[in-house]
């Protein structure tokens, strides 16, 4: 894993960007290069082969972060993050010895207080919010057929 430091993002992040970054890290701000493009814009995943994807986790909610304030930060700074199998929709954290029991606690919200983690659950979760409960079972029952 690539890590920028802060005289690297003082020469190539957008200051704008920066600021806003900065009110959320109070500490040393680490950055994961995988989850910026080329412009320095955010993005919540970062596509490991063909077989996975590493997704950032969300503060609060269920839909993907969009922001760099609304991701998880871990014991050392850096982004908490999960790998989902794209194939079984299998999910596992990534580093797990940087995750508090807080941050334990809203994996299993997120993906199921059952493992193996599965983020067809989060999915459900998050469209509910969305569409309603009732068009989410009929959307699954229509998917199982």
């Amino acid at each position: 894993m690539i890590y920028f430091n802060l005289y690297y993002l003082y020469q190539f992040y957008p200051l704008r960007k920066l600021k806003q970054n900065m009110k959320y890290y109070n500490e040393v701000l680490i950055m994961d290069s995988r989850f910026y493009d080329s412009k320095a814009n955010f993005k919540c995943y970062y596509n490991q082969g063909d077989s996975h994807i590493v997704f950032v986790v969300p503060v609060f909610g269920y839909g993907r972060p969009q922001m760099i304030m609304d991701v998880l930060k871990g014991k050392d700074g850096n982004m908490l993050t999960v790998v989902q199998n794209i194939k079984t929709g299998e999910v596992v954290k990534e580093n797990p010895e940087n995750w508090r029991e807080r941050d334990n606690e809203r994996f299993r919200e997120i993906y199921s207080p059952i493992l193996p983690a599965n983020d067809s659950y989060r999915f459900d979760i998050w469209l509910s919010e969305k569409i309603g409960s009732e068009k989410v079972k009929l959307y699954r029952t229509k998917q199982i057929k």
